[in-house]
């Protein structure tokens, strides 16, 4: 939950944005909550964001998704250029490293570039390790926020948009796809 420019916003965890107005007996639900909600959708709203905008019928906090409750997952690593750089596969009985899902190398002026299939299509793109970490592509492809997991592991995050988005095959979306790196 955060606040908008006329209601409050929900943003769910397909990256979804819906705008709502708060009933009566929820002041101790703040911005930066999670929440769980039942509504319907408004036919009309002066709300100025989201997808829409609910009319909300119950509003209770609700614990936070596996990737917020526990800042360690990251085990204190940082994205950085290095830790990008390599062969990565999706985390699972299926990884197979002779067949890397997306490869990030080093251009000639340092940059982490990224190539990968994005919605079943060739792609390239630019991997930003900077305060708000992602792999960043051409205009119409949103970017994937990434997040470090342990020693090895880099989860890439669905749009902020809420746009489904296919990487290497994987489906992005809820709490994101984790990817471990390949051996050198």
């Amino acid at each position: 939950m955060e606040s908008g420019v006329e209601c409050s916003l929900l943003r769910t965890p397909d990256g979804e944005t819906w705008s709502f107005n708060a009933p009566d007996g929820a002041d101790e639900i703040a911005s930066g909550d999670y929440v769980r909600v039942t509504a319907e959708i408004a036919d009309a709203s002066f709300c100025q964001q989201g997808r829409g905008t609910l009319i909300v019928e119950a509003i209770e906090r609700a614990d936070p998704p596996a990737r917020d409750r526990d800042p360690a997952r990251a085990g204190g690593i940082a994205v950085t250029s290095d830790y990008v750089r390599g062969d990565w596969v999706a985390k699972g009985v299926g990884a197979d490293c002779s067949r890397p899902d997306f490869a990030v190398t080093a251009n000639s002026r340092g940059m982490s570039i990224i190539e990968t299939r994005i919605d079943g299509l060739p792609e390239t793109g630019v991997v930003d390790v900077g305060s708000t970490p992602g792999l960043q592509w051409d205009e119409p492809i949103p970017t994937l926020p990434i997040e470090t997991r342990g020693p090895d592991g880099l989860a890439v995050m669905p749009p902020e948009s809420g746009e489904q988005v296919t990487l290497a095959g994987h489906p992005i979306r809820g709490d994101g796809v984790v990817f471990v790196k390949c051996g050198d």
